[in-house]
């Protein structure tokens, strides 16, 4: 997946070059008949260019990189025992949740599929998450969680109580998440943005 965001930066570095140093030449000459209007106009496309094409690079780039739930799903392989149980907040689906997440609740009770953990669907139910308390927690983004989330905040009064026990009882312990990245700096993401469907975050949370 890197090698294919090498591959494709390659790709758009010829014509990139070709773009700026034409541009430039234009430019020159333009002030050379002192065109100031013409030499503005050139600036404006030039550098309006320049910033789409940055910016499919660094979209590009990071479409091209590994899915975040398949990152997460080999923190989870690499970092969990085997039979250790992890609790979910709704039913995992491959667009949202780690692979291994997927698999060993989809396909726990068939022949042709052994489960490494023992994942369980507590909802927010606050009395299923005190009876069962799981070894770990995956959720994501598309489960209401954010960067920060609040017990006080929380609609309805199930969902606070839920939240209040989990607070109490779990630590986060990895994080996940996909954002384009231009020039070292990863691009900002408005929170509803179609960006997010396809990369959602991802929290794994471990039992204190």
């Amino acid at each position: 997946s890197s090698l294919l965001a090498t591959r494709l930066q390659m790709v758009m570095m010829p014509g990139l070059c070709l773009l700026m140093s034409s541009s430039f030449i234009c430019f020159f000459r333009a002030l050379q008949k002192r065109s100031f209007i013409r030499a503005a106009a050139t600036q404006f496309v030039v550098v309006s260019s320049l910033w789409a094409i940055a910016l499919g690079w660094a979209y590009g780039s990071a479409l091209a990189s590994e899915p975040v739930q398949d990152v997460a799903s080999q923190w989870l392989v690499d970092h969990l025992v085997p039979g250790d149980t992890i609790g979910i907040i709704g039913r995992p689906f491959i667009e949202d949740s780690p692979a291994v997440v997927h698999q060993d609740f989809f396909y726990k009770n068939t022949d042709f599929w052994k489960p490494r953990f023992k994942v369980k669907l507590i909802g927010y139910d606050a009395s299923t998450l005190q009876r069962e308390l799981p070894d770990y927690f995956v959720v994501s983004s598309k489960d209401g969680f954010g960067e920060k989330f609040s017990a006080v905040r929380a609609y309805p009064e199930s969902r606070r109580l839920f939240l209040r026990n989990f607070i109490k009882h779990y630590a986060l312990a990895a994080f996940f998440e996909k954002k384009p990245k231009l020039f070292g700096y990863h691009l900002k993401t408005e929170k509803n943005s179609d960006w997010n469907i396809p990369f959602p975050k991802i929290f794994v949370f471990k039992r204190k």
